[in-house]
């Protein structure tokens, strides 16, 4: 099984076939874990690990993400029995049509079958989008061991953990170096810590992929219009803590009264509030 070549078909399927973020970030785990293992035909992954690796400390959330990877036909999972962790079984696209599942036609008669609008031909849409994956690792003018440099060196953010590498090295061959690095950078500007980096620029990735962002310029852009975004929003809400309170005149009697307390003395005698006899009415008037 070739990794670049699955995860490539797998972003092209995705774009037709949407998942929700847990699942679409759980193939990529179960993935690196395959490829890191050499491919064997079942992963035997515990649950612990996968909330690890989801950023999540609840079971059931794993459980969601992998029955929608189940429920769109891209893993097969059987539960572990006594105790066991649940065995895993990537269904890979066929590489030598890549990004059609299950080595469907391509529609280019009747439009069925693929999901793709207007019966476009889908061998021409994945050459397309191979072509500008390509052209961005191609122009690269950092390397795989630049990556890793800048974050121990430039960000100080220590050697990276094993889940480290392994986001690195997808990302890597997703992106290329120069964007991983331009990545960092954008963390190093916000002071992200060591223990936040991995969370952020993986939320800093699936934003790209959601924009379909693959070259360096687009993703200049993207982080100019998102700090712009950031800057107004936060103008907004300084413009609203600095409005000037509502100050309504004290009442001539009231500081008359606060004068004379501070003098000791008060021209208010509560006795000065009883009626007179003669004021006040009989039951027969």
């Amino acid at each position: 099984m070739n990794y670049l070549k699955q995860i490539r078909a797998f972003d092209s399927w995705e774009e037709l076939n949407p998942l929700p973020d847990k699942s679409y970030r759980l193939w990529y785990k179960l993935m690196a874990i395959a490829n890191n293992a050499h491919w064997p035909d079942e992963l035997s992954v515990p649950v612990l690990k996968l909330q690890s690796e989801l950023h999540t400390t609840s079971k059931q959330t794993v459980i969601n993400a992998r029955n929608a990877l189940v429920q769109a036909g891209r893993i097969q999972v059987t539960k572990g029995k006594h105790g066991k962790a649940a065995l895993y079984r990537i269904i890979p696209f066929p590489e030598d049509n890549v990004g059609l599942p299950n080595g469907r036609d391509s529609g280019k008669e009747s439009g069925r079958g693929t999901g793709l609008p207007n019966g476009r031909d889908s061998g021409t849409y994945i050459k397309q989008n191979k072509t500008k994956q390509n052209d961005s690792s191609n122009s690269n003018t950092h390397t795989h061991e630049d990556v890793f440099n800048f974050w121990q060196q430039e960000c100080s953010w220590g050697f990276p953990s094993p889940l480290v590498r392994s986001d690195l090295d997808e990302w890597i061959q997703y992106f290329g170096p120069d964007l991983v690095i331009y990545a960092m950078t954008i963390a190093g500007r916000n002071q992200v810590p060591a223990n936040k980096a991995d969370r952020f620029l993986n939320s800093v990735f699936n934003s790209w992929k959601r924009q379909h962002i693959t070259t360096l310029e687009e993703a200049k852009k993207a982080n100019e219009n998102h700090e712009r975004n950031a800057y107004n929003s936060r103008q907004q809400r300084n413009n609203y803590r600095k409005r000037p309170p509502i100050n309504e005149p004290m009442p001539e009697w009231f500081k008359r009264e606060q004068e004379q307390e501070k003098q000791g003395k008060s021209d208010h005698n509560w006795k000065d509030d009883i009626p007179e006899k003669s004021e006040v009415p009989m039951p027969d008037d």
